[in-house]
């Protein structure tokens, strides 16, 4: 349904079509007040008055929100979803003509010039359900001497002739590939940088082109290698994000949720709530994996606390589940690990630039803050005295922002730390569908190359136990 709207498939507009897109628009507008005039017609009791947009008057350091973030991203939905049966499989199918492709789609590769050669090189970084790859640009010049080859020459962002690309396709592992498929990841990242990206005033890479082969079961993305940027940094989640990156973290999450949070009346329909997602949703994960996670060594191999914790956990997950439905929610990115971040960039909320925007989804916004702190965080020793601090900062960066639509009456410090502590039970409780990424014949270990998993598993288990979130009661204390 959603791509229909959204692509344009399946025959000539309909009524549901048309509604779909009015639904997109809207909450592109009025979220963001972009248009001026949202912010009455979207305004809720008790939210400021400020609707979807900046308070009345107000043109603050949110401001940005509502810019197009650059000439790429304004163009960008004209680029995202182009049919092509041969759509590359993997990054090693990638092509010069493919480059070629997306370089003149997005207007960066100069009259004159051309891709004479390219290299795929692996990535440490690798997702659960993408493949990724950096490509290396070779061009030749066009001159009347005959073509001459020239290195690129790219600079910041996204300069002229770029010397080097990210490509990312669906995982070519088979479990990998079924996962994604399962939650229509590839999709709707898709969806994401062809309605939100040119909107969000978060930081996203830029892309330059989307194709997809048709039937929507491969897609290949064409991005800016963020390493160009200048000053911009990763950690990798082997080695986990210190209280900077934390903070940071905690900054930029709040820009992304304040424009686009609801109290009463319910997001767009095509974003998908939390809990229908099947890697997110904590009853859906426990009743499918439960057995086979804990007779793995996943499992078995944690402390006692974190094994109980689990325990504890799925026994209730219905109550899990039913919290995280109930109650305010907003736009969440749903993956926000130190993987899929990158840090230290001057132009974004926090300094933060968001990857793989391949879950978006509705729900509990400090789920998103417990997600990264449960995965990531390495500083200190978990618990409350090393987790309230992120958590309040950002409590005081969500309830301050210039769109006036959280206060901190409204939504206070305890109710935000409720949240956090819902929102860390469910990323240690959706961890247990661990051997669903794993064929039958080894789901009952810990095989080396998941090994990040095992860790991720680990530190979750580990944050749970020690804030009690396997404990205290699965009800939100906001309404």
């Amino acid at each position: 349904r959603l791509a229909a709207a959204l692509f344009g498939r399946g025959g000539p507009p309909t009524a549901a079509r048309v509604a779909s897109v009015s639904a997109v628009d809207a909450f592109l507008a009025g979220r963001d007040g972009c248009d001026g005039g949202a912010a009455g017609a979207d305004a809720e009791e008790g939210d400021g008055g400020a609707g979807g947009g900046l308070a009345s008057g107000d043109r603050g350091p949110s401001t940005a929100a509502c810019m197009v973030k650059s000439r790429l991203a304004s163009t960008l939905s004209s680029r995202v979803a182009l049919m092509d049966e041969a759509t590359p499989a993997t990054p090693w199918d990638v092509d010069a003509d493919f480059i070629t492709r997306a370089l003149r789609e997005a207007e960066l590769l100069p009259d004159g010039v051309d891709v004479a050669a390219i290299s795929i090189e692996p990535l440490s970084l690798q997702g659960f359900i993408s493949d990724v790859a950096r490509c290396r640009v070779t061009y030749s010049s066009r001159d009347a001497g005959g073509a001459t080859p020239m290195p690129g020459e790219g600079t910041g962002s996204l300069g002229t002739l770029p010397p080097s690309l990210i490509v990312k396709t669906c995982a070519s592992n088979d479990e990998s590939y079924a996962a994604g498929r399962e939650c229509d990841a590839y999709k709707t990242e898709a969806v994401f940088f062809k309605n939100l990206a040119r909107v969000v005033s978060v930081g996203s890479p830029e892309c330059l082109l989307v194709s997809s082969d048709g039937p929507g079961e491969r897609y290949c993305y064409v991005m800016e290698d963020l390493d160009l940027r200048p000053d911009i940094y990763y950690v990798p989640q082997s080695l986990g994000a210190g209280e900077k990156e934390c903070r940071a973290v905690a900054k930029g999450l709040a820009e992304l949720h304040a424009p686009r949070w609801r109290w009463e009346r319910p997001l767009p329909a095509w974003l998908p709530a939390m809990t229908e997602h099947p890697l997110r949703n904590p009853a859906r994960v426990f009743s499918e994996w439960w057995e086979s996670f804990s007779s793995s060594t996943y499992f078995t191999e944690l402390p006692e606390p974190s094994r109980l914790a689990h325990e504890r956990c799925q026994r209730r997950a219905e109550q899990l589940a039913a919290a995280l439905s109930s109650g305010p929610r907003t736009l969440l990115h749903c993956d926000a690990r130190s993987d899929n971040l990158f840090f230290g960039d001057r132009t974004a909320p926090g300094g933060v630039v968001f990857l793989d925007w391949q879950l978006i989804c509705q729900g509990i916004g400090v789920f998103d803050l417990a997600w990264f702190m449960c995965t990531s965080a390495v500083h200190g020793t978990p618990g409350e005295e090393r987790d309230r601090p992120i958590v309040e900062a950002y409590w005081e960066a969500l309830t301050s922002h210039p769109s006036g639509r959280v206060s901190k009456a409204r939504y206070t410090l305890e109710a935000a730390w409720r949240d956090y502590q819902l929102g860390a039970a469910t990323t240690m409780a959706v961890f247990s569908c661990a051997p669903k990424f794993l064929s039958d014949a080894i789901r009952s270990e810990k095989p080396k190359e998941y090994e990040q998993l095992a860790e991720m598993i680990g530190r979750s288990a580990a944050v749970v136990a020690a804030i009690g979130a396997d404990t205290v009661p699965y009800e939100r204390l906001v309404h």
